[in-house]
């Protein structure tokens, strides 16, 4: 934008609940712009520079972000819904409460970024990067993580049941009290993560690497976690009922009070360092 006063671009307005449907605005610089409660559903906003903008509130419904830079921006409680924000640089935005409800976010940066409490129902985030992003009490179901970054994340009380995970990176991540039943995690990083109450039952986790992570407490019922590394983990009051530990690594793992009922440990490394050999009854 030009100055202060100036809240118009061509034609369009861009004062706050302005009615920005379908406009054509890519590539412009609204950087600072107040554009609380406007919509600007469909709009095209490709490339767009829209750093430090306020847009609590708004509606961006199926809105084109590709490539846009929302630095810094507010976006709490906006209607990102269907929204495409691929290749968007988002770090240090906040996305409080909003709807981003299939949503995609496909190689996107949310660096230090704020959605916690936000519907990404669906959502494509496969290669982006989420370090140290705050996703407490947020809702993943169903959403596509592949190959993410997720190292250092917040995703306490998260519902992330039946999420796709796959190679993501949720190393030193705050899983506490979440709910990932169901989820695909094979080959995933949680090193040193808290999963403290976690619940993981029915949830893929071949290959995984959870070595030094707190799962104390946690619902692992069903989870498959063939191969997987264990080393040092704490599985203190743990469940894991009918749980596939076959040649997974629980070197110097904590297993205080865990339930193994009916799992499968052929080939397992146990605590002192034996090899498991004795198939389950």
């Amino acid at each position: 934008m030009n100055s202060d006063n100036d809240r118009r671009i061509g034609s369009y307005d861009l004062s706050p609940y302005a009615d920005l449907t379908d406009a054509d605005l890519s590539g412009a610089d609204l950087s600072g712009a107040d554009l609380s409660g406007a919509n600007l559903d469909r709009a095209n906003l490709r490339n767009t520079n829209l750093s430090d903008v306020t847009m609590v509130g708004g509606s961006l419904r199926e809105a084109n972000l590709s490539g846009a830079n929302l630095t810094s921006s507010n976006l709490e409680c906006v209607n990102l819904r269907s929204a495409n924000l691929e290749s968007a640089e988002l770090s240090d935005a906040k996305f409080v409460g909003a709807n981003l409800t299939g949503a995609r976010l496909k190689n996107s940066t949310l660096c230090n970024a704020n959605l916690s409490g936000a519907d990404l129902t669906g959502a494509r985030l496969s290669d982006s990067n989420l370090r140290l992003a705050n996703l407490a009490g947020v809702n993943l179901f169903r959403a596509s993580l592949v190959n993410a970054d997720l190292s250092k994340a917040e995703l306490s009380g998260a519902n992330i049941i039946l999420a796709d995970l796959r190679n993501a990176n949720l190393s030193g991540a705050n899983l506490k009290a979440s709910n990932l039943h169901e989820a695909i995690l094979r080959s995933v990083n949680l090193t040193g993560a808290n999963l403290a109450g976690v619940g993981l039952s029915g949830a893929k986790l071949s290959g995984a690497d959870l070595s030094d992570a707190d799962l104390t407490g946690g619902k692992l019922d069903d989870t498959n976690l063939y191969a997987a590394k264990l080393v040092e983990v704490k599985l203190v009051g743990a469940s894991l009922v009918q749980v596939d530990l076959r040649e997974a690594d629980l070197s110097g793992a904590d297993l205080t009070d865990a339930d193994l009922s009916r799992a499968n440990l052929y080939g397992a490394t146990m605590p002192d360092g034996s090899i498991h050999r004795e198939w389950p009854a």
